[in-house]
């Protein structure tokens, strides 16, 4: 994560909104691929029309999947719309799109009116490089600096600049000590990807093309264009598993010479290259004569308790705790959508019936114990004193 810029606002609405985003305009222009990831909040939303109606508005899933799931429920919405969002491949999120159309269209006239920005790696362009699916890299800032929130608006904007001083140092660091052209993760990912190359079949159509094939499934692959017809080579910028398939079959071929610049380490030193400047104490900053009096903003408190952590959980993430059905006592469901066999109301009378006469029969033959006369004396003793 590279932090470009950060504000403290009043509240989230359009205006605020704008106001940092016209400021960001200022300061980086539009970048030709600029991607824009939000959870589409009405003021958000708004403000990125205004300021940057050319920008790729993309959706975070996790927002997208948490407020479907409030109307539709199952395993067909819940793999089948994860799956369109995952694939790469247009046919193939055709394919899922029109198995939830057809069993449910309400679904789909759900999507279509209130989730209009792209969530499917589909349709996202390939300039950026970048694949994500969430924004959970905005929420691991969020909780890197968790500490920090509740300080003074000075203290916090100060802290946040120290954290991301030393953080960037650290990055400048470990690159130094990199060997090689790539960076460490995609090696990673590459060397994955190379174990099981073997079921994949190269067909040569020239030095580079060709046709990789898999249990009757085909794709066409040019070394050339890094162009793969799954369309993951173009949109993440590393060779996917079909293009690494042909690569393996070129003697002395070179990875780098595959993988987009984003990811070579003479990229990363430069993008740490500029540090940021230490700065003194606030005692020692300098001091200026604005001519009035800056008071602090009117904040407007929201209704309702503030929620300990905004983090929103995977789909098929556990939750720690887990509801008891009243019914059979098992955990996970509610009564009402219980479906577990229970003793009959027949049987629960005759145990019920079986266990009074038991009771009578243990209170018979038991006489009750007689108080020993020593306690008795002890007892009155106590009294007396």
């Amino acid at each position: 994560m590279f932090p470009v810029a950060f504000a403290v606002m009043e509240n989230e609405s359009e205006e605020s909104w704008e106001w940092f985003l016209r400021l960001l305009h200022e300061a980086i222009g539009m970048p030709e691929g600029l991607v824009i990831s939000s959870d589409m909040q009405k003021g958000l939303q708004n403000a990125i029309e205004n300021v940057y109606p050319l920008a790729e508005h993309r959706e975070c899933m996790r927002h997208l999947f948490s407020n479907f799931k409030k109307k539709f429920r199952g395993d067909l919405f819940k793999f089948g719309l994860w799956g369109a969002a995952r694939t790469y491949s247009q046919s193939h999120f055709d394919d899922l799109i029109a198995e939830i159309d057809a069993n449910c269209p309400a679904a789909m006239e759900f999507l279509n009116k209130e989730h209009t920005k792209l969530w499917s790696r589909s349709k996202f362009g390939t300039i950026s490089k970048c694949d994500y699916l969430t924004n959970n890299i905005a929420e691991v800032f969020n909780s890197w600096i968790s500490e920090e929130r509740h300080k003074p608006i000075i203290d916090l904007i100060d802290a946040i600049r120290q954290r991301i001083m030393v953080r960037f140092n650290e990055r400048r660091r470990i690159v130094r000590n990199w060997k090689g052209s790539i960076v460490p993760k995609v090696l990673d990912y590459i060397k994955l990807i190379s174990r099981g190359l073997n079921t994949y079949s190269v067909h040569r159509s020239s030095e580079v093309l060709a046709e990789v094939t898999k249990n009757g499934l085909r794709w066409e692959v040019n070394l050339e264009e890094r162009r793969c017809s799954c369309r993951a080579w173009q949109v993440k910028g590393v060779p996917c598993v079909h293009a690494a398939s042909l690569i393996a079959s070129i003697r002395n071929a070179r990875w780098e010479d595959y993988v987009d610049s984003y990811f070579t380490v003479t990229r990363l030193k430069t993008t740490y290259s500029n540090g940021i400047a230490p700065m003194p104490s606030k005692d020692k900053w300098m001091k200026y004569e604005l001519g009035y009096k800056m008071l602090p903003p009117i904040l407007k408190r929201p209704v309702g308790r503030p929620r300990k952590s905004s983090r929103i959980k995977a789909w098929d993430e556990p939750t720690k705790r887990s509801h008891k059905c009243t019914r059979c006592g098992l955990y996970g469901h509610y009564r009402n959508t219980c479906k577990n066999a229970v003793p009959s109301q027949d049987n629960e009378d005759s145990s019920s019936g079986s266990n009074r006469k038991r009771n009578a029969n243990i209170g018979a033959t038991q006489p009750k114990k007689k108080a020993c006369p020593s306690t008795i004396f002890k007892i009155l003793e106590k009294e007396n004193i």
